[in-house]
């Protein structure tokens, strides 16, 4: 026991040695200090007094879940690949592995995260809209420097930034994520997501009925990629599954 958590602790600090928080951080890097982080709390759940076959027990649970995310990121990389413009290959591996990482981080279902890349850019990483949003998850620059320090994303000149599709992905699922745990409900969170969570708000407040219309484009897109059998949630852990779900 004593040395499998000896190599667990000397592989956290190789990777946490290695990290730089950046846009650009390895989407593979952040997934294998995810899946070590995963190792080393089972790890601990295990009294010390418990038989070998426990602990393989544990390692196989372990190595099932790393084969979802492997599963799953091959899923989401074959969407990409049939829809993304202009990205090389390494760049979609890039684009699969950070959509898995940011979801399971913000307990968002990362089939959602694909259904709103579709609604906002139809996967073009340079898109630019009228209003100045940007990227293949349409985010304002004003809005990549509001959240850029509490997403752990370094950006220096944001409109550049938002145009590597691993930073946009990182700060646009951290702002769903955020404006999930602000309105609790997802269609709003998403409505909030286009609108902007100030105009969602006087709009409730002042009693008018929201608009769903972008709500309801991204869940129509959700569905479709659930109906053609794209299902991801092996990549969130059980409770987060739970939190994540979404009424079809």
């Amino acid at each position: 026991m004593r040395s499998v958590l000896r190599k667990v602790h000397a592989c956290q600090r190789k990777n946490s040695s290695d990290t730089v928080w950046s846009g650009r951080q390895p989407a593979q890097r952040r997934l294998r200090v995810l899946a070590n982080a995963v190792l080393l709390g089972l790890l601990f759940l295990i009294p010390s007094d418990r038989e070998p076959d426990e602990i393989r027990a544990r390692a196989d649970l372990l190595a099932q879940a790393e084969a979802a995310l492997q599963h799953d990121a091959l899923q989401i990389y074959t969407v990409l690949k049939s829809n993304a413009i202009g990205l090389s290959e390494s760049s979609l591996w890039d684009v699969a592995r950070t959509i898995l990482a940011e979801s399971r981080k913000h307990a968002i279902d990362p089939t959602l995260v694909l259904a709103m890349i579709e609604v906002e850019s139809s996967f073009r990483h340079r898109a630019v809209s009228r209003r100045g949003a940007r990227g293949l998850m349409q985010l304002r620059p004003i809005v990549a420097v509001a959240f850029a320090e509490e997403a752990e994303v370094e950006i220096k000149d944001a409109k550049k930034s938002l145009e590597d599709p691993v930073v946009n992905i990182r700060l646009g699922v951290f702002y769903l994520g955020y404006l999930k745990k602000i309105f609790t409900d997802l269609e709003v969170a998403l409505t909030a997501y286009n609108w902007g969570p100030t105009r969602v708000r006087k709009h409730i407040s002042s009693g008018k009925e929201l608009q769903r219309s972008y709500a309801s484009r991204v869940l129509s897109a959700y569905r479709a990629y659930r109906k053609e059998g794209l299902l991801l949630k092996g990549s969130l852990p059980n409770e987060q599954q739970k939190n994540s779900a979404i009424n079809l």
